[in-house]
C-alpha cells in the first residue's frame, strides 16, 4: 500500500496523521530498505504542511547508511546538511550515523572535524561515539590517534566499553602488536568487562597471523570454555593454516580439533 493510500485511509477513519504518524511510516520502510517509499512518506508529510523533526530526518539517514544501494552514504550526508539548515538540532543518533559513515569510507579528516563541533556544542559526546572515532582512525593506520584518544577518554569523564576495548585490540592486533594488545585484553577483564564473541575472534586471529600460533590456541580453548566459537574468518585462517606444508604436524592436530 502507497503512503497517500495509509494515510488517506487514517483521514477516512477519523484518524489525524501527525508528525509521529509519519516517521513511524518511515521507519517502517526503512527497516524493509524500501527507501523510495520512505521518501514518499517524507514528501506526502510536508505536502500536508506538516515540518519534519529531528527524529524524521534521522529515520531517512539511517534508513539510507543500512540500505544497500551506493547511493545511500552521499544521501544520508545530503540529509544531514538539509536538517542542519531547517533549523533541526542533529541528536546523538544523526551524528553516529554520519560518523559511521564518514569513517568506514576512510573520510577520517571529516569525521575529526565533526566530533571538534560536536565537543564544541552544548552536546556531550557519549562513548559510542568516541568509540566510532577510534574504530576510524584504527582503521585509516591513524593507531596512534587512536591510542590518544582511548587514553584520553577518563579525561572526558568516559570509561571504554567492550566494543571500545575490543576495537582497539584489534587495531593493535593488526599491526602485530600483540604484546599491548594482550595487555589490553588482560585489563579489559580485570575491569569487569567480560570479552565477548567478537573480541576472542579478533584477537586470536591476530595471534594466529602474526605466528603466534600457542598463543592462539590458548585464546581458541579460553574462548570455546566461555561458551563462543570459531567464526567464519577465524575458521578460515584455521583451515589455511592446516594447508601449510612448514606447521608442525601436532600443531595441525590440535588446530584441527576447532574445525570439528
Amino acid at each position: 500500500m502507497e503512503a497517500h493510500d495509509v494515510v488517506d485511509m487514517m483521514i477516512k477513519r477519523g484518524v489525524e496523521p501527525n508528525v509521529v504518524t509519519y516517521n513511524a511510516l518511515m521507519d517502517g520502510h526503512c527497516l524493509r530498505s524500501e527507501m523510495d517509499e520512505a521518501v514518499k512518506v517524507f514528501d506526502t508529510m510536508v505536502c500536508k504542511g506538516f515540518a519534519p523533526d529531528v527524529v524524521s530526518y534521522s529515520t531517512l539517514i539511517n534508513g539510507y547508511w543500512q540500505d544497500s544501494k551506493d547511493r545511500k552514504g552521499h544521501d544520508a550526508i545530503a540529509l544531514f546538511h538539509e536538517m542542519v539548515t531547517r533549523g533541526q538540532i542533529p541528536d546523538f543518533v544523526s551524528y553516529c550515523i554520519l560518523l559511521d559513515y564518514l569513517c568506514k569510507n576512510r573520510r577520517l579528516d571529516e569525521a575529526i572535524a565533526l566530533l571538534k563541533a560536536i565537543e564544541g556544542s552544548n552536546m556531550d559526546p557519549d562513548i559510542q561515539i568516541y568509540t566510532i572515532v577510534i574504530d576510524g582512525m584504527c582503521r585509516a593506520g591513524e593507531l596512534e590517534a587512536a591510542r590518544d584518544l582511548f587514553s584520553n577518554l577518563s579525561s572526558k569523564g568516559l570509561h571504554p566499553n567492550v566494543w571500545t576495548y575490543t576495537i582497539m585490540i584489534n587495531g593493535l592486533c593488526q599491526q602485530g602488536l600483540l604484546a599491548e594488545a594482550s595487555k589490553l585484553f588482560g585489563e579489559m577483564k580485570r575491569k569487569g568487562y567480560s570479552p565477548n564473541g567478537c573480541t576472542y575472534n579478533l584477537i586470536t586471529r591476530g595471534f594466529l597471523r602474526n605466528n603466534e600460533t600457542l598463543r592462539g590456541i590458548q585464546l581458541l580453548q579460553e574462548m570455546l570454555a566461555r561458551g563462543f566459537s570459531a567464526d567464519v574468518s577465524t575458521s578460515t585462517v584455521l583451515v589455511e593454516m592446516l594447508s601449510d606444508d612448514g606447521l608442525d604436524q601436532s600443531v595441525k592436530q590440535i588446530l584441527s580439533e576447532f574445525l570439528q
